[in-house]
């Protein structure tokens, strides 16, 4: 709980006090492998991840674990492979599919990271990474015309936002509308 709030020295409290009682603790262990994470000591994380994913190969959160781990190693496809799984064990979990998402994004694959970011926005209609995800890949697909219409939305509703803005210049530019472009583009430095 700590740890996914954020509240790190209070979680290290935590996995303190239950590893000294039990050792053995499987959700102890888990945190003890995301602080590794955290610190980025990746290498360390996926070897201690892989012995625990080989006691309980269906823990969700475990590989979605190795998978950050991975990410912080550059190794794009062992992060999706692990996120695979992550989601095979557990389709409900709006972090997954938008981790996901953010892959295929960076990987090029737009309409695999349309498809995760509606999953998760499907699971967690507020998750704004997702809402980003999704338009970012509708506008590296080159539809202009409803990355527009997304970056529009989006800014009415988070007015401001140098990334929607910047975003929405672009969908501009890609839609050979300069002026409309220059605008959003003056938004972002005002």
């Amino acid at each position: 709980f700590y740890f996914e709030h954020k509240k790190f020295d209070l979680a290290q409290k935590n996995l303190d006090e239950v590893l000294a009682k039990e050792s053995g603790n499987k959700g102890a262990l888990l945190v003890k492998y995301k602080f590794l994470v955290k610190d980025g000591k990746n290498q360390e994380a996926i070897t201690q991840l892989t012995g625990l994913i080989k006691d309980f190969p269906q823990w969700a959160d475990a590989h979605f674990t190795k998978a950050l781990a991975h990410m912080g190693q550059k190794e794009t496809e062992l992060a999706l492979s692990s996120l695979t799984e992550a989601v095979k064990y557990d389709r409900g979990n709006p972090k997954y599919h938008t981790t996901l998402a953010f892959l295929h994004l960076q990987g090029q694959k737009f309409d695999d990271a349309k498809k995760e970011a509606a999953i998760a926005l499907k699971l967690q209609p507020t998750n704004f990474p997702a809402a980003l995800l999704f338009a970012k890949s509708v506008l590296m697909a080159k539809e202009y015309d409803n990355a527009v219409k997304i970056f529009e939305d989006m800014n009415t509703k988070a007015p401001k936002n140098v990334e929607i803005l910047g975003s929405l210049g672009l969908a501009y530019l890609g839609k050979k509308e300069p002026d409309k472009a220059l605008k959003a583009f003056k938004e972002v430095l005002a």
